[in-house]
């Protein structure tokens, strides 16, 4: 799988209190031992994404292929930058729900 709740954080704000799920974005599972190069980003950090749009683009010796959000929300954390290599089950990015 490609996503994994990450954490729970709770908030208190005005008394209210809410909880914000982190969704870790993770390399698919690809062919090559190598894993795959990270070729596009779609959207950059702070972006608002919706649950199964593309946000990536990555290619490995065999194929390119594009990874989707596994959640709506935002962008928070990018790990891998273009032209840097992540293997299958990496963490990539990280959506706050």
């Amino acid at each position: 799988s490609i996503l994994e709740k990450h954490s729970e954080k709770t908030l208190f704000t005005s008394g209210i209190l809410r909880r914000r799920v982190f969704m870790l974005v993770k390399m698919p599972e690809v062919s090559s031992r190598d894993g795959a190069v990270v070729t596009h980003w779609y959207l950059g950090l702070n972006s608002r994404v919706e649950k199964g749009q593309d946000i990536v683009e990555v290619s490995s010796d065999k194929a390119t292929f594009d990874v989707s959000s596994p959640c709506a929300g935002t962008i928070i954390n990018i790990f891998k930058q273009k032209g840097q290599k992540a293997v299958s089950g990496e963490v990539i990015a990280e959506v706050r729900e």
